[in-house]
């Protein structure tokens, strides 16, 4: 049994990784919160104060930290980075899981977001140090096929790609290319069972479901015994900040067209990414799925299973 302090545990990857290490019942944990809390194990953090930062992980006997946190500024970036520093500082501290939950990436090649800033520094910062750590990939989150029909705690979840309710299908690109879809509530399970290994790689993977896009329509049609409507949108559209948005997502956010346009502008870009093979990986490399063949995964098919059952 360790200690474990899980950062940006508030929504999303980080409050389904809180929740599965608080189900498992076997090591001590603390959540990181720079806001107040009347929760027990709720520790408020000021993201700035290094030392600060190192003497709290030190008070409370922390081994691991697992940051979620969102990277989706500089600023965001930079707390990262000091949690790490305060990491290397602390005495009780021995590992560290950066806010990866994604794909690969090429350093050479990175695209010009906040997040992918703060994951480059983030590694930088720890191969620049004593503690052992992990990048866990897990390729693109499945709550976006699934919503609403699996419950996700994503703060932010549209219906992208295929849409069960309504038949339809936005292809990015021929749908020809492997992408590999994995359940935030599968991530967080396998991230704990991550903290019995003895030794860590510097990535590990996890995956619910490889398939390409095409495949994934047609055993959506095989399972519900209908015809989806199929739309293409080809790399020239997309590299235009072009998408077409499914009948579900319009209805989400009807009468908000900054969210539509906002949505429209990340999704072209993911869109992009799958259609040219970036949301695929080697589901092999040091899979955890494979390493905790207990821990079952949620897989397409499940999915759409469950949307058979409502």
């Amino acid at each position: 049994m360790v200690c474990v302090a899980v950062a940006g545990a508030s929504s999303g990857v980080g409050k389904v990784i809180a929740d599965a290490v608080a189900a498992g019942n076997k090591h001590e944990y603390i959540i990181l919160s720079r806001n107040p809390s009347a929760e027990p194990k709720t520790v408020q953090v000021d993201y700035s104060d290094i030392d600060g930062l190192a003497a709290m992980l030190d008070k409370y006997q922390v081994d691991t930290v697992i940051s979620a946190l969102s990277l989706a500024t500089d600023e965001a970036g930079q707390n990262q980075a000091n949690l790490i520093e305060a990491a290397k500082r602390a005495s009780s501290t021995n590992r560290f899981i950066p806010s990866e939950y994604g794909s690969r990436w090429n350093p050479e090649s990175l695209p010009p977001m906040p997040a992918y800033r703060g994951k480059l520094k983030a590694i930088g910062a720890l191969e620049d140090s004593s503690l052992e750590f992990t990048a866990v990939h897990n390729s693109f989150f499945m709550d976006y096929l699934g919503v609403p029909h699996i419950p996700t705690a994503m703060p932010y979840a549209p219906n992208v790609f295929i849409d069960l309710d309504n038949k339809f299908a936005a292809i990015p690109g021929d749908g020809t290319a492997y992408f590999v879809a994995t359940h935030t509530r599968d991530v967080g399970r396998f991230v704990v069972a991550l903290l019995d290994l003895k030794k860590w790689e510097r990535i590990h993977t996890i995956h619910g479901s490889r398939q390409t896009v095409l495949e994934a329509v047609k055993l959506a049609e095989e399972l519900t015994g209908s015809k989806f409507t199929v739309v293409h949108d080809s790399l020239e559209k997309l590299e235009k900040g072009e998408i077409t948005l499914t009948p579900t997502a319009l209805k989400m956010y009807e009468g908000n067209d900054q969210a539509i346009g906002l949505l429209t502008q990340q999704l072209s870009v993911f869109g992009g990414w799958l259609a040219e093979g970036r949301m695929d990986m080697d589901i092999s490399l040091n899979s955890l799925n494979k390493e905790f063949p207990d821990v079952e995964s949620l897989t397409w098919r499940n999915i759409v299973e469950t949307y058979l059952k409502k």
